[in-house]
């Protein structure tokens, strides 16, 4: 697959650190506090794979080694498609992204007009 565009010069909004710390927090969140998912077949197949489920309540609380398992299974690159093909952009990590957002994000009122 061929990218017509890629983003040269980003503005660095994040560390890895802060990703690191970010990360971190989330497991965090998501061990102790957990998610509110009202889909009783979601309910069951997140308990299935091994998440602490309270189904009164409806609240799913994710383990960081079953988090961290899922996040090994993602792709190591994906592609953010644009309208147009030939502005696809190729991002290889979370960094990537956020840097890719943070160019972008003050030309958004030029595309909107």
């Amino acid at each position: 697959m061929s990218f017509g565009y890629r983003v040269k010069k980003f503005l660095n909004v994040i560390t890895e650190k802060e990703v690191e710390k970010i990360h971190q927090a989330t497991l965090e969140i998501l061990n102790d506090v957990g998610l509110v998912i009202t889909d009783d077949n979601s309910l069951q197949l997140l308990a299935d794979a091994g998440c602490r489920v309270d189904f009164e309540k409806k609240i799913v609380k994710f383990p960081p080694d079953i988090v961290e398992n899922r996040i090994k299974k993602c792709p190591s690159e994906y592609v953010m498609h644009a309208r147009n093909p030939k502005y696809n952009l190729l991002s290889s990590s979370f960094i990537d992204t956020l840097k890719i957002v943070s160019y972008y994000l003050p030309l958004l009122p030029t595309y909107i007009l």
